[in-house]
């Protein structure tokens, strides 16, 4: 699971729900789901339908897979699952390039944080460095939510979409 994704999808109350496209369908523009029982076996998820190599699914039920994965191949095999059978939802994602860039910068900052700092604020290091981290209006070390909150308020959703 790409628990930064899912992190950012959750705070922006957004998961991009694919919209169903049949014009002749009460289920025009609603989120493509899929409901009942799912195998996670050996990291491969049955679907049918499949999602397309490259889309992003959300698994919604499971008792140990909830999260948000990247469909890498057409036998969907997913990164970091447990084996299991589950009652739940599969709904499927088409996330924005340029939240996903977000995401990455997301990644590149939390990696960068130093968690042995904790919630120091700037830090001197022998006679010729020191650093300084952004900081809330507390004076506490700010976090990626604080850090990246105007970057994701054009992806934020005042309520959750049901599915």
């Amino acid at each position: 699971m790409d628990t930064v994704l899912y992190s950012a999808m959750r705070e922006c109350k957004n998961y991009f729900y694919e919209k169903a496209k049949d014009t002749s369908s009460r289920k025009f523009n609603s989120p493509v789901v899929l409901t009942g029982e799912f195998v996670i076996s050996n990291g491969k998820l049955t679907l049918n339908p499949a999602p397309i190599v490259g889309q992003h699914i959300r698994i919604i039920g499971s008792r140990v897979n909830d999260g948000v994965y990247l469909v890498e191949d057409s036998e969907i095999t997913l990164k970091d699952t447990k084996d299991e059978v589950f009652n739940g939802k599969v709904a499927f994602l088409v996330v924005p390039a340029d939240f996903l860039e977000l995401v990455e910068e997301i990644r590149i900052f939390r990696k960068a944080q130093n968690p042995a700092a904790g919630n120091i604020a700037s830090e001197k290091i022998g006679s010729n460095y020191s650093y300084t981290k952004s900081t809330n209006a507390d004076g506490v070390a700010a976090g990626w939510k604080e850090v990246f909150r105007s970057k994701l308020h054009p992806f934020r959703k005042h309520f959750e979409e049901e599915i």
